[in-house]
This record gives structure tokens, sequence and C-alpha cells, in this order.
């Protein structure tokens, strides 16, 4: 019933059926004048037939129908009329189609305009999901290659420590001992980094990086003066300040947390204002990174909100893979992004 419904209202709104419905309200119009012997000023049934075609039919067959309605009505009125053509009632009825037809083609364009503007708005916002899905996508890609060095370093590790382990089990049990809590350690924290990246596969190596990124160590936080020093360099007068005591971090978590300020620093270069803050804060439980750049003047008088970007989606889901949370935004006149992520303490990990 529904799908019948839709057709019927689709073959009233095709052209050829509208026109039709012109020509055939205006040869009723102008059947009604002759039969009355005199201009009908109001021919209402006429004139709101007309005012639905014009609201559908192409502005060119709008056009023209309203003038054939025009014509029909003048010159129907002027053959009755003792007044003659150029009588008020015979003018009247010569503008009434041509103020309606006129009427009906501006609410159709209003509408073609509105349909127009809903289509384009629902393709961008298709494209937008897209290709924030194919970043994700690529994001997540990319933390599994960082993680794959951290990986194959317990591994290292592992195998050097079990192997002396066995050739000290018997002369040295001591030592084997500590060789083997080693082992432990390390394949805990082996499996706490596998956990985190289960089912992501690790993507080739960037075609502009400086460096295979499969044989360099993973970066962290350590790193960090090193990467302030080159945002410096090329034109981004960055200054960090600390809080909290600092305390190891898993290497999941330092990665995470360099790759974020790395990603915040990149974008305060692009769209800021040559500045930026970068703010470590280390208590119990978690470490709280802030990375804040003034915005441009003609930026921050327009108001204007900002924080959607593909490289934001990238840190969220960096800050989502080890269980913390990041905010990007605008405050007064800053742009702000803020990371909170767990840090497990020996007690948590005993």
């Amino acid at each position: 019933m529904e799908r019948a419904g839709r057709a019927r209202e689709k073959w009233f709104r095709q052209p050829l059926t509208l026109i039709t419905f012109v020509f055939v309200a205006s040869g009723m119009g102008v059947a009604a004048i002759l039969a009355r012997g005199e201009p009908s000023p109001w021919p209402l049934p006429t004139l709101i037939g007309l005012l639905y075609a014009t609201i559908f039919l192409p502005r060119p067959m709008a056009i023209a129908g309203s003038l054939f309605a025009s014509v029909a009505f003048f010159v129907a009125s002027a053959a009755v009329v003792s007044e003659g053509a150029l009588s008020p009632k015979a003018l009247l009825l010569f503008q009434m189609p041509l103020i309606v037809g006129a009427i009906g083609i501006a609410i159709g364009t209003q509408r073609d305009y509105r349909i127009a503007a809903e289509e384009r708005a629902l393709r961008a916002e298709e494209s937008r999901d897209n290709d924030s899905r194919r970043r994700v996508a690529d994001e997540r890609l990319r933390i599994a290659r960082d993680l794959h060095d951290v990986i194959a370093h317990h591994m290292a590790v592992i195998k050097v420590q079990s192997s002396a382990a066995q050739h000290l089990l018997r002369d040295n049990p001591d030592e084997a001992a500590k060789a083997l809590a080693h082992v432990v350690d390390s394949s805990r924290e082996a499996l706490d980094d596998l956990h985190v990246m289960v089912g992501v596969l690790r993507s080739e190596p960037d075609a502009d990086d400086d460096e295979d990124e499969s044989t360099r160590p993973a970066p962290g936080l350590d790193r960090l003066d090193a990467l302030i020093a080159r945002s410096s360099a090329a034109g981004l007068a960055v200054t960090r300040r600390d809080s909290g005591a600092p305390r190891p971090l898993s290497p999941t978590l330092d990665l995470v947390a360099y790759r974020i300020v790395q990603e915040a620093l990149t974008n305060a270069g692009k769209h800021g204002d040559a500045t930026a803050e970068v703010s470590l804060n280390f208590d119990h439980r978690r470490l709280t990174v802030v990375v804040s750049n003034p915005l441009p003047r003609h930026v921050a008088d327009s108001g204007t909100e900002h924080g959607e970007g593909f490289g934001l989606v990238g840190m969220r889901e960096r800050a989502a893979a080890v269980g913390g949370t990041l905010t990007a935004g605008r405050s007064g006149a800053f742009f702000v992004v803020t990371a909170t992520l767990p840090v497990a303490t020996e007690g948590d990990q005993s």
C-alpha cells in the first residue's frame, strides 16, 4: 500500500503529467469563462492547480505553462467582455496566472535548493565516515607496526635470558633464578602488549620515513626533548612543563604518549600560531598529557569550532588502545589536546 502510494505520488509529479494538467485546467477555465459570458476574476481551481504544477515542473515548462494559462484566459475574456480586451477584469485574468506561476517557480526553486543541499550534506557525511574508518584502520596498522618493535624486544630478552638460565641452572642456581625472573617479567609485558593489539596486522613502513621503523626502537617520552627540539627547529616554539613524580611506563603506554604529543605538535605547527606548550602530569593512577597552542587571531576571533580532523581520530584511537581517553577542542583562544592514560602500579601487575 505504501509503495503504491509512493508510485502514485511520483506519477503525479512527472513533467508530462503536470504540463497536461496545466493545459486541461486552462481549458476548463476558458470553458467556464465562455459559458458564463463574462470573465470570472477568480478561477480558483485552475490557479491552485497551476501553483501545484509550477512547483514541481522544470523551470522552462513552468514558465511556458503559466504563459499559456495567462494568454488563454486573456483571449477568452477579450472574446466575451463588452468593455474590450483592456478591461480591468480581462487584465486581471491575464496577470493572475503569471503571479501564481511566479510564486510556484519560487517555491519550487527553494525546494530544489533544499533537496540539493541535503544530498550534498549526506554525501559529505558519508565520505567523511568512510575517510574516518579508513584513517582508523590505517592508524591501527601503524600502532601495530610500532608495537612490533616492543614485542620483538621482549622476545629477544626472553631468548637471551632463557638461554642463560639453561646454562646456569646446574652450576649457579641463584643466577639462573634471576634470569628466569627476567623471562617472567618480559613475558608478562609482551602478553600485555599483544592483548592490546590482537587482530591487528602490521603494515609496511611508510615511504617517507627516514629509516625503516621495523629495525629501530619504538620511541617513548625519553625522546620527547628531541621531538620538541625538532619542532622548534621547524619554527614551532615549544615549552615543556612536568609535574608529579615521573615513573617508568610500559613500552606500549610510553609509545602512545609519545605519538599523541607528536601528532598534537604536528597539528599545532600546521594550524596554530607558532607556539605550543606540552604538559605531563604524573599521579598515582594516570598520566595526563596536555598539548595546547594559541589559535591564529582570525580563527580565534571567528569563534569557529575545530577538532574533527583525521589526525585526532588517530590520537583517540591510540588512547583508547591502552584504556585511556582523549579530548580535543577549543578553549578560549587556545586549541587543547588532553589525553588521560592509565598507569598501572606495581600492585596492579602482581
